[in-house]
């Protein structure tokens, strides 16, 4: 029988094959849909501070028949503004948005600022979630400033030659030809992945192209931009060290270095495993309460693939009947898992009263499962035995 991976403790084991018990056969589908978030921004130039007013509104589109929604990730730029109103969907709360309003929240910018982003990823009751961010963006027009009276102006004073002067001829001035000039700007996002979210350009009212330079310990990226040109979506790993943005020799911004963000919740690892029957290859998935829905395609040698997605909380058990060379290859891009498990015949089959011998390990998974969900899973542990007597036999972890 081939090894596996790496060995999971026993514990986890347990606590899968519990889940599955509990759960059973029962398979959880998505409908084949659509659904996206739509954030959208205005803005308004507060002239009693200088600050830039923005109204963002976060609208779930083609939500076919989910009912509800929630903000799964919630990241926007400037990095070191407030955002009030809309904000990431702790898990307790469920899913606390009606698809028909909008999510509407207000960021302040200071006076200067040029653009301005709001990026979120949104999830549904009827179990579909985003895997990329939907990204808003507003272009201001860096020139908010506190609206002060204009002075009255003083009397001029009268200058007419007198009677016996001539007024001597001006010479009118040599026109000056104004020096180009750049205007970089730059700024910084981090997420919960650890990575630093870059966004560097050059200012609408330049007159001259500019070179801009982002680098972080090996990480280097060097950009041309326009007058009123910017480049977005520049990804620095965090761990690479502050981040600089560079005119030349020149900073453009002070070094930036990743913080964790207020709102990151690390959700749980799922973990899977598969049993080895006489007849059958019986492969199973369990994601904790505080796990992530992910989509996993089941491609046998023979046969027609399958695809499900398990939600949080949820255990799915998939059979496909077996025989000699008979292997199933698991793909989960959101796991970053694809792997090849074959059926082996267990040894007891064809001794007298061998029934169902078993024989099977575990699918790798991305870390440590939650253990929790397994609590009360006695009605159905003969299916969740699946993932118990394969952890005694062999485990793998997944690999991201």
């Amino acid at each position: 029988m081939n090894r596996l991976k790496s060995p999971l403790r026993r514990a986890l084991a347990v606590a899968a094959g519990a889940t599955i018990g509990l759960v059973g056969a029962v398979a959880l589908a998505t409908p084949a849909s659509a659904h996206y978030t739509a954030p959208t921004g205005s803005a308004i130039c507060d002239t009693t501070t200088g600050e830039w007013e923005i109204t963002w509104t976060v609208r779930s589109e083609w939500h076919f028949q989910a009912t509800k929604f929630r903000l799964n990730a919630v990241y926007h730029t400037p990095a070191d503004t407030t955002l009030e109103g809309i904000e990431r969907t702790r898990i307790r709360d469920g899913y606390p948005h009606s698809v028909r309003k909008g999510v509407t929240g207000t960021q302040r910018v200071p006076g200067t600022t040029t653009h301005a982003t709001l990026a979120v990823k949104g999830a549904w009751n009827d179990g579909y979630a985003e895997k990329d961010f939907r990204k808003g963006e507003i272009e201001l027009g860096g020139d908010c400033v506190i609206d002060t009276p204009e002075p009255t102006p003083s009397p001029t004073p009268d200058t007419s030659p007198t009677p016996e002067e001539s007024p001597t001829p001006e010479e009118s001035p040599t026109p000056v030809e104004p020096d180009p000039i750049a205007i970089p700007g730059a700024s910084f996002l981090s997420d919960c992945e650890g990575t630093v979210w870059v966004t560097i350009s050059n200012g609408e009212d330049a007159t001259e192209s500019v070179d801009l330079t982002v680098s972080a310990g090996e990480f280097s990226e060097t950009h041309t931009l326009a007058p009123g040109d910017s480049k977005e979506d520049i990804q620095v790993p965090g761990d690479a060290g502050p981040v600089s943005v560079t005119n030349g020799d020149e900073l453009v911004s002070e070094p930036y270095s990743w913080v964790e963000p207020e709102n990151c919740v690390v959700p749980g690892e799922p973990e899977g495993g598969y049993e080895s029957t006489c007849d059958q290859l019986v492969i199973g998935f369990a994601n904790p309460e505080d796990g992530e829905a992910f989509t996993v395609t089941l491609t046998p040698s023979t046969g027609d693939a399958q695809t499900i997605t398990v939600e949080p909380g949820v255990s799915e058990v998939v059979e496909f009947d077996a025989s000699e060379g008979f292997e199933v290859t698991v793909v989960s891009e959101e796991w970053g898992v694809d792997e090849t498990v074959a059926w082996e015949k267990p040894e007891d089959c064809d001794t007298e009263g061998g029934e169902g011998g078993e024989g099977g390990g575990e699918l790798p998974v991305t870390g440590a499962a939650a253990g929790g969900i397994a609590a009360g899973a006695v009605a159905l542990l003969a299916i969740g035995g699946v993932l118990f007597y394969m952890a005694r036999r062999r485990r793998v972890t997944f690999t991201a």
